[in-house]
């Protein structure tokens, strides 16, 4: 008797050391799981931003296409090109007379210019006579 309760012994351990196993399988198995599903939420929220920030410069791009467009439809008329042309490029239609005022020079700059060429030429002077130089 005693020999058939040491084999039940024996199988109750087994069977323990099977359920530990297979509990830790499971737990490795779910932390595994939750692991994976935390990388692919990051990923996903990346590449969510991403698709908000090329949605918006696709937006963006459209106004200036729009803006383009609307700057194409105003090249086509005659009165905008007279425009631009005596504005930007400084063209005057035929028979009209360009009428130009000149501004006269500052003579401060001069005078004071010519102060110091003075004292330049009195100091080298005295420089010389004093044989510093």
């Amino acid at each position: 008797m005693i020999a058939k309760f040491s084999g039940f012994r024996k199988r109750k351990t087994k069977g323990l050391f099977l359920v530990i196993l297979t509990g830790f399988s499971v737990v490795a198995g779910v932390v595994f799981l939750v692991i994976l599903n935390l990388r692919i939420n990051g990923e996903r929220a990346e590449l969510k931003s991403e698709i908000e920030n090329l949605t918006r410069e696709l937006q963006e791009e459209r106004i200036k296409r729009e803006k383009l467009l609307s700057k194409i439809s105003q090249a086509k008329n005659i009165e905008y090109l007279e425009k631009v042309a005596l504005k930007d490029l400084n063209l005057r239609p035929e028979g009209t007379k360009v009428v130009a005022f000149v501004a006269k020079k500052k003579t401060e700059g001069k005078e004071k210019e010519e102060k110091e060429i003075f004292w330049k030429k009195i100091s080298d002077w005295l420089l010389k006579k004093l044989k510093i130089r």
